[in-house]
């Protein structure tokens, strides 16, 4: 019990340091929902790799690169990180997860100070499933950036931005001409960096995905997300 408490508090601490109280009571509501479903309001983004990106400058001592086979073990115990200090129970198999990811042609950007990641980020080229059990469908020269993390001592010192960046400059590199992302519309902390880094919101959605469905209610709020939300998974030749 008492680690639990622990665990809320610390998550609520969070929430207030990066987001402020209305998001905090937003997320309580949402936990409080829990025993019945997932309640989400997700806004989707674009950037538009053809355009010119903003170069920025990272003082600190951070190599960025892409993750390789071998920090498999490393990068299952930081997405185990990031679910309990999210406080989600959904059971998934991380190392089922990450080793269908690198399989299935996915990239994981990561930084490293003195050879220990600090934060990594998922990258997508193939269908992936986007929100409430829909799944977005991806021409050759696009990207879908998935799961990121920075580990807790290095958060506020800039370097999401700077590794999102160093992605951004990759993918360009490998003839990307669009990449898109989906955040929660209430994670203030971590549209800022998407915003300045040329973002484009294009759509944001309401979804509430009942306990033990596969699929779940999708309220279009804004924008046209048809090619996001699609029911069949072309991955599974459904």
């Amino acid at each position: 019990m008492s680690s639990k408490v622990s665990n809320f508090f610390r998550w609520s601490k969070n929430i207030l340091t990066y987001n402020g109280w209305g998001i905090l009571c937003w997320r309580i509501l949402q936990r409080s929902l829990k025993a019945i479903g997932r309640l989400e309001v997700v806004t989707f983004f674009e950037r538009d790799l053809t355009q010119p990106l903003n170069d920025l400058i990272f003082r600190e001592k951070v190599n960025f690169s892409i993750t390789a086979l071998s920090d498999v073990p490393t990068l299952v115990r930081l997405m185990n990180e990031r679910q309990k200090i999210r406080l989600d129970d959904t059971k998934i198999e991380f190392n089922k997860l990450v080793l269908s990811r690198f399989e299935r042609g996915s990239l994981c950007f990561s930084g490293k100070i003195n050879s220990e990641i600090i934060h990594y980020n998922w990258v997508s080229f193939n269908s992936e499933e986007s929100l409430g059990g829909r799944f977005v469908h991806l021409n050759p020269d696009e990207a879908f950036c998935l799961d990121a993390f920075t580990v807790r001592e290095w958060r506020g010192k800039g370097v999401y931005p700077a590794a999102q960046a160093w992605m951004l400059r990759t993918l360009q590199e490998k003839g990307i001409g669009k990449a898109y992302t989906l955040i929660d519309a209430d994670n203030s902390s971590s549209r800022k960096p998407h915003t300045r880094q040329g973002w484009k919101p294009i759509g944001t959605v309401l979804c509430f995905t009942p306990t033990g469905a596969s699929r779940g209610f999708i309220w279009r709020l804004k924008g046209n997300l048809s090619r996001f939300l699609e029911k069949r998974n072309p991955a599974a030749g459904e």
